[in-house]
C-alpha cells in the first residue's frame, strides 16, 4: 500500500501527480491528513487527480476513515482517504495494451 501523508503546505499540484501516477499504475493508495488546513489540502488534491485521470478514462473516488498515529507519548487523531478506481478502468488499460500492440507490431 501506498501512504502519501499531506501536511497544510503540501504542493496540490505535486500530490496530484503522485496520486494519478500511483492509481495509473494500479496500486493501493491512501491519503492521510492530521489537521484542517491538511484535510483541505487532500480533498483539493484527490480533486485535481480525478481530473488528470478522467482524461485516462479512470474513474476515482475515496472512502474516508478516522485512524489515529502514535508519536512518542501521545496519540493524534488522522483522518484516512482510501483512493478507489472503478468501472471506466478495465477500458484504460486495454486501451494500453491496444497502443502497445499497434506501437510495436510495426
Amino acid at each position: 500500500m501506498n501512504l502519501v501523508r499531506v501536511s497544510g503546505s503540501s504542493n496540490v499540484g505535486r500530490v496530484a501527480r503522485a496520486i494519478a501516477g500511483i492509481v495509473r499504475a494500479a496500486e493501493p493508495i491512501v491519503i492521510e491528513a492530521a489537521g484542517v488546513a491538511e484535510v483541505n489540502q487532500a480533498i483539493k488534491a484527490i480533486t485535481l487527480a480525478r481530473g488528470y485521470l478522467q482524461e485516462d478514462n479512470i474513474e476515482i473516488s475515496f472512502v474516508p476513515e478516522i485512524g489515529e498515529v502514535r508519536t512518542d507519548n501521545s496519540a493524534e487523531s488522522v483522518l484516512r482517504f482510501s483512493i478507489v478506481w472503478f468501472g471506466k478502468t478495465d477500458r484504460f488499460l486495454g486501451g494500453r495494451r491496444q497502443m502497445l500492440r499497434n506501437r510495436y507490431s510495426s
